[in-house]
């Protein structure tokens, strides 16, 4: 009977929302400007987003990882390796843009959202790659890494 009792207690659910960050939370399109400030057409942005996102999705399918920099830089690369008017070394410049996601600003209804959750009931996390993000440093219960969850 107390046996009964400890796992009724334990299978208790607590409701979590988890967010990624990554153009759902911030704003990607504060990158086309820079983006053409390098040399390479604002437009890139959606190519290199879709990419990244794909090969992502492919190593994870693969049984691989590697965090979404990474990810990012990569596809970057071979984006910009093939842009003629690039005013900068294609590494440099993915090596900049990339760094610059950090410095997202948030999308208008995001903070509003956030500042509505701690009355909710329910636990909230967000999943970003890299270091802490401009904007989100509070309301917030958790922050997971970039790191592979299950780890």
């Amino acid at each position: 009977m107390a046996h009964e009792r400890c796992l009724r207690t334990h299978s208790v659910m607590t409701p979590v929302l988890a967010l990624d960050v990554n153009e759902t939370l911030s704003d990607m399109s504060a990158l086309a400007p820079r983006l053409q400030e390098l040399g390479a057409p604002g437009e890139l942005l959606q190519t290199w987003f879709a990419s990244t996102l794909r090969d992502g999705f492919a190593l994870t399918v693969a049984g691989a990882y590697a965090d979404f920099a990474t990810v990012a830089h990569a596809a970057l690369l071979a984006l910009l390796a093939e842009v003629r008017s690039l005013s900068a070394e294609p590494g440099e410049a993915a090596t900049q843009l990339v760094s610059a996601i950090a410095e997202l600003p948030l999308h208008e209804d995001v903070r509003p959202g956030l500042e509505r959750l701690p009355g909710a009931s329910m636990g909230c996390g967000r999943r970003q790659a890299g270091g802490p993000r401009r904007g989100l440093d509070q309301p917030r219960e958790a922050q997971l890494s970039g790191a592979p969850l299950g780890t």
